[in-house]
């Protein structure tokens, strides 16, 4: 998965409890708290259900959850051009209920719902149609497609941003001229270019977080790079963001 910057949460996806990446607990513990003592995660049902490719990202919302496709490695002659679709019972058991394809991909990098569960966003990479993908959830099984924009050598994960009552996604355009690429989306059925802020080529930016305004971009061999874009502190906004700070990592670099 590239999704690796989430809240705590429990996930039962794939037959598996599942606690998605970090930064602090919805019950208001943060990420001081000291780690369970006896803590562990198992298997509850299922697996083995995706046998012919290999699986990227995953978001769960309500009953549904939605899984990318890696396929820079094809397995069984397939790529990732597919963006399946589960519901999961009482119990978190998945089945494979839909699908979304996209050609001229060949994997799908990032997996997002929004948060009021209204539009699904996915990233493609390794194609000529590599970029990011907005569909309409009112169906929840079968998604409508809304809009896209592409991205040359395509974008490598993609996050939404709610900020100044609009909706953004910050994406991570690929190397050999990587950027944070951020989109308005207010108007899903059509997305418009609001910023590009280039990154060093040292591979360049591997994921986003997005915050209280801010943005964080974790850039391989560069580091951290924190942008306001919209928190006031430095007057920034998605349409011309201001670095307010960075951490430079050692030479091997950072891998959110």
């Amino acid at each position: 998965m590239n999704r690796h910057t989430r809240r705590w949460r429990w996930v039962p996806l794939a037959a598996l409890s599942f606690m998605a990446a970090c930064g602090g607990s919805d019950d208001g513990t943060g990420p001081n708290q000291p780690p369970p003592t006896d803590f562990s995660l198992r298997t509850v049902g299922g697996g083995n259900n995706v046998p012919d490719r290999f699986s990227s990202d995953l978001w769960v919302y309500g009953n549904h959850a939605y899984t990318g496709t890696w396929g820079h490695g094809p397995r069984n002659g397939n790529v990732g051009d597919l963006v399946y679709i589960w519901a999961l019972d009482a119990g978190g058991r998945p089945t494979r209920v839909g699908s979304v394809s996209m050609s001229g991909i060949n994997t799908v990098s990032d997996v997002e719902v929004t948060s009021d569960g209204k539009v699904l966003l996915f990233s493609g990479e390794g194609g000529p149609n590599g970029g990011i993908y907005l569909y309409d959830l009112t169906d929840p099984v079968h998604p409508t497609f809304l809009d896209s924009a592409l991205a040359t050598n395509g974008v490598h994960t993609a996050s939404f941003g709610e900020i100044g009552g609009g909706r953004y996604v910050f994406a991570a355009k690929n190397a050999p001229d990587p950027a944070l690429l951020i989109y308005d989306v207010t108007d899903p059925a059509d997305i418009q270019p609001a910023a590009t802020v280039p990154i060093p080529p040292f591979y360049g930016i591997h994921d986003t977080y997005v915050r209280d305004g801010l943005v964080f971009v974790f850039a391989w061999n560069t580091g951290v790079i924190i942008y306001d874009v919209g928190n006031g502190m430095a007057g920034g906004s998605p349409t011309s963001p201001v670095e307010v700070s960075r951490l430079v990592t050692g030479d091997a670099g950072l891998k959110a």
